[in-house]
């Protein structure tokens, strides 16, 4: 369903009164490591990177957030710097702490970025293990193996995301194989 304009209202009105909340615990209490860790989270939500980073980096001085900081932090460097090796370092902390897909995709695309397209090719494999249905592991699979000239290892990673449910990457992954096709005839 489309978002309408009150709509858009009511969810800002609302992170606003949560971004309130939340630095209102942090002033009472700058050690209450939840509370940061929800504030960095709202700051992505709102576009605001550098604010998420700083809060992110201060709640890995906090406590063991389970990886979570470590994680963001990663996908932060990677998104925002253009600095994947930084981001391997941050998701290499994260797997230590908690191995969950989104880590090992991101630590995979990491690694593709700079090159180490084996340890890129084995992220992806480790996050399709603990989600076999995982389309963005998938997806990011099917284009390592397209841009290292294994189009049928492609073909079948695409065609995983388009029987798939991630509604985001399906008309992605039916791009892709329709170019495969071209490609081979």
């Amino acid at each position: 369903p489309k978002k309408t304009t009150n709509d858009i209202k009511k969810r800002n009105s609302e992170i606003e009164k949560a971004e309130e909340a939340f630095r209102t615990v942090i002033d009472h209490d700058p050690k209450i490591l939840q509370a940061r860790l929800n504030l960095a989270q709202l700051f992505l939500i709102k576009g605001q990177w550098i604010d998420a980073e700083e809060h992110y980096q201060e709640a890995l001085h906090l406590g063991d957030s389970s990886g979570v900081s470590e994680k963001k932090l990663g996908q932060i460097a990677l998104k925002y710097r253009s600095d994947p090796t930084s981001a391997i370092d941050f998701f290499a902390r994260a797997l230590q702490k908690n191995s969950d897909v989104a880590a090992w995709i991101g630590y995979g695309v990491s690694l593709r970025a700079i090159g180490r397209f084996e340890q890129s090719e084995a992220s992806y494999k480790e996050a399709i293990k603990l989600s076999p249905e995982a389309g963005e592991a998938w997806y990011n699979l099917g284009n390592l193996y397209r841009d290292s000239g294994r189009a049928d290892l492609a073909a079948v990673a695409y065609k995983k995301v388009v029987n798939g449910s991630n509604g985001d990457l399906i008309e992605l992954a039916r791009e892709e194989l329709a170019r495969l096709n071209d490609i081979g005839r």
